[in-house]
């Protein structure tokens, strides 16, 4: 690249302990951007886009550019989905996400998703292990060098297994591998705001224009496809009905623009 990225600054630890475990994880950032290329400046007469995931490697002090839905995938020059030189001042850059994990250094385990709260006047962090939630807390003023991350308990819920936790409106939400849905307060006080949904797929909490949404995804990919078939792409759509503690199953995603 001739030209990096436009800096960001996140104030997070760089090395996490887990509670129950010994090992000691390096914290890892990453942004999703948006690049556009002018069509004066592109080869063909049209514009060309692409969305990659740029992420800080230490103690390097250097960036990694990757496939946007991928921890370490990376993106390869000459390829059709990407080009051998990219040059930023002759783009657009719309930051699009913020992504952060835990991976141990000099190993190819798999890596824990880490949600940082986006409240400035709560400075946390949700880390998902092995299907349960630790947390950690007051990070920005920390002077330890390592933050200590700790079980998040609570009598009613122990028994799930968690598969993702997003930060949504002020406060933490987990989703279980039935369905069951739990927001989370700056006191770590668990509520239940969704009941069970009807199957057992892999779940990811997104969030759109405002709403909670859940994504389940099929473990495999069905042998017949119907066009007329809402889920015929392995996946169902919900929205969340906080009031009535419901996920509500979406027929369509255009009425998420209405």
């Amino acid at each position: 690249m001739r030209s990096s990225i436009p800096p960001y600054e996140t104030k997070v630890p760089i090395k996490v302990r887990i509670q129950g475990q010994d090992s000691v994880y390096t914290f890892v950032k990453s942004i999703v951007y948006h690049l556009v290329q002018s069509a004066s400046k592109a080869s063909s007469s049209s514009s060309m886009e692409w969305v990659v995931k740029v992420r800080d490697v230490e103690p390097e002090n250097r960036c990694l550019l990757l496939h946007p839905l991928s921890t370490s995938l990376p993106l390869e020059p000459n390829s059709e989905s990407f080009p051998d030189e990219l040059n930023v001042l002759e783009f657009q850059v719309s930051e699009l996400a913020r992504c952060y994990s835990l991976r141990k250094s000099n190993s190819n385990e798999a890596e824990h998703k880490v949600v940082v709260s986006s409240d400035p006047h709560w400075h946390a962090l949700m880390v998902m292990a092995e299907a349960k939630l630790y947390y950690g807390w007051d990070f920005s003023t920390a002077s330890v060098e390592i933050q200590e991350c700790t079980l998040v308990r609570d009598i009613l819920f122990e028994h799930h297994k968690f598969e993702d936790v997003i930060f949504h409106k002020s406060k933490f939400y987990v989703v279980a591998k039935n369905g069951t849905t739990v927001s989370i307060d700056s006191s770590l006080k668990m509520t239940q705001v969704a009941y069970p949904t009807t199957c057992s797929r892999s779940k990811k909490l997104v969030e759109s224009l405002g709403d909670l949404l859940l994504v389940e995804k099929r473990a495999r990919p069905l042998r017949r496809r119907c066009p007329h078939n809402p889920t015929h792409h392995g996946c169902k759509v919900y929205k969340l009905n906080e009031p009535e503690r419901q996920w509500v199953e979406m027929k369509s995603l255009t009425l998420l623009a209405k």
